[in-house]
């Protein structure tokens, strides 16, 4: 059925032969709608290349933005890095004229370091101290009353007047456990004989302090100069005298095992000595067993005891090892890696003031013994010793024997000739009188007293000048009559 005919539309409805053509209009229709799409398409492939172009543009500025900033940080770091070079050069020129500004040291600190080389009469190591704050230190009260302080202190030393008269005194391993030292067996009598305890040791301190007594390096005693030795001088308060402590056969060694001696010197957390302990069970415990930390214990109370920071001379063998330490790979119970720690121990108790000597590396008498047999252990102790412990200029004769009976030391003695070859110029045997100091032009010679039972129990009058030997001696002790 053919469409109705449409009035209207007449003239369009109409093909060339004048009869109305549906195809002609359909056609026209889709073109329409075909340009329609391709309008809408195309629009749409604008949008989106305006789109990308726009992302584009973006990426773009980003990349530009973020090159910027690198060069922007990189120019600023060149910058500071100049700005701090030429700063740190303007300082640096400025401290070598002395208008440098520099970082003040706590002023609290500044004296309390002073006061404690004060109290050990090094004045002017104290007002060192106090000048280190810089230029400024006298307008500031605390360092300018501190200075006052140290000046009025040093102008009230006297000097001591001879010191061929300043004493002495020597100890070996001391006794910590009585009931294991003195128990009656085969070496009671040598220790009792032999050894003080750390009982009387600790009294002795209390009581030679009480004294006046104030502890001296030997090296304090006197030097080596271009002149030969001459003697040094030592200013010391009124009343206050010089004295020589040492402790000889500080190795500690095995056989004193189980019988109530310390077996090593450590060093704690808090970089002071102590002494370890052993007990019958294998517990190991730390503390004050020996000379050197209770002595250590006693300075750190009392400064006033040490002379510019002087403690007490050691002196070690070395075939049995060194501190408590095996060192001597011969020996017994010899441990890879006690000669680094004996090193330690003995660097740090250097620091704090003690000083080393020899004892021989065999606990060898030189003067009962011949040339040869003192070169050959000399020798060892200087190659097994002299590393852990440093050099050293002290002698302290095993035995306590000199290599003269009397007199001078001479340069046709070979022995002496030997030992100085060693570079030891100071001597020190044992010797029962109060003080026993000689020089010679190359060499200082001190005699020792050296304190055990048999010197509390028989030659209490000898000590006199120390300590009364009745208030010292230890109620643990074997009972001897001797002695009131």
């Amino acid at each position: 059925m053919s469409e109705p005919f449409d009035e209207n539309n007449k003239g369009e409805n109409l093909n060339n032969t004048g009869i109305y053509d549906f195809d002609d209009k359909y056609k026209e229709t889709k073109y329409n709608d075909d340009i329609a799409g391709i309008l809408k398409t195309a629009n749409r492939e604008s949008e989106r290349s305006r789109a990308l172009a726009a992302q584009r543009r973006k990426a773009r500025k980003k990349r530009i933005i973020t090159r910027l900033s690198i060069v922007i940080v990189a120019f600023l770091l060149v910058l500071t890095l100049v700005i701090t070079g030429i700063v740190a050069a303007v300082r640096g020129i400025a401290g070598l004229f002395g208008g440098g500004k520099k970082d003040k040291p706590d002023i609290a600190q500044l004296v309390s370091s002073a006061d404690l080389a004060a109290a050990g009469y090094d004045y002017d190591k104290a007002i060192d101290i106090i000048q280190s704050y810089g230029e400024k230190y006298e307008k500031k009260k605390e360092l300018k009353a501190a200075i006052l302080k140290y000046e009025d202190g040093k102008a009230k030393l006297v000097k001591f007047e001879d010191n061929t008269k300043i004493p002495h005194i020597s100890f070996r391993t001391l006794v910590y456990d009585t009931s294991k030292a003195f128990d009656k067996d085969e070496s009671a009598d040598k220790y009792d004989r032999n050894m003080v305890t750390v009982t009387e040791f600790s009294k002795m301190l209390d009581s030679l302090y009480s004294r006046g007594y104030v502890l001296v390096d030997l090296n304090d005693i006197a030097k080596s100069s271009s002149d030969g030795f001459e003697f040094c001088d030592i200013y010391l308060p009124e009343g206050k005298k010089p004295l020589v402590l040492s402790q000889e056969d500080v190795s500690y060694y095995t056989s004193l095992k189980g019988d109530g001696f310390a077996s090593k010197i450590v060093i704690g957390e808090d970089g002071l000595p102590a002494c370890e302990y052993t007990d019958e069970n294998g517990t190991v415990t730390t503390g004050a067993f020996d000379l050197v930390p209770i002595l250590e214990n006693f300075i750190n109370k009392h400064p006033d005891f040490s002379y510019q920071g002087a403690r007490a001379t050691l002196a070690v063998t070395g075939y049995d090892g060194v501190l408590g330490y095996r060192t001597n790979p011969n020996g017994e119970g010899y441990q890879e890696g006690d000669i680094e720690k004996a090193k330690t121990v003995a660097n740090r108790l250097k620091e704090l003031g003690y000083t080393f000597a020899s004892n021989s590396w065999a606990y060898t008498s030189y003067a009962n013994n011949s040339l040869e047999r003192l070169k050959t252990d000399a020798d060892r102790w200087e190659t097994e010793v002299e590393p852990i412990v440093g050099s050293t200029n002290i002698l302290i004769y095993a035995g306590g024997t000199d290599i003269v009976k009397s007199g001078e030391y001479k340069e046709d003695n070979e022995k002496f000739k030997y030992l100085k070859t060693k570079g030891f110029n100071i001597f020190c045997p044992a010797n029962s009188n109060q003080s026993s100091v000689t020089m010679g032009n190359d060499y200082l010679r001190q005699g020792r007293r050296v304190i055990g039972g048999s010197e509390l129990y028989y030659s209490a009058d000898k000590l006199e000048d120390l300590f009364d030997v009745s208030k010292i001696l230890d109620i643990t002790r074997p009972v001897k009559n001797t002695v009131s």
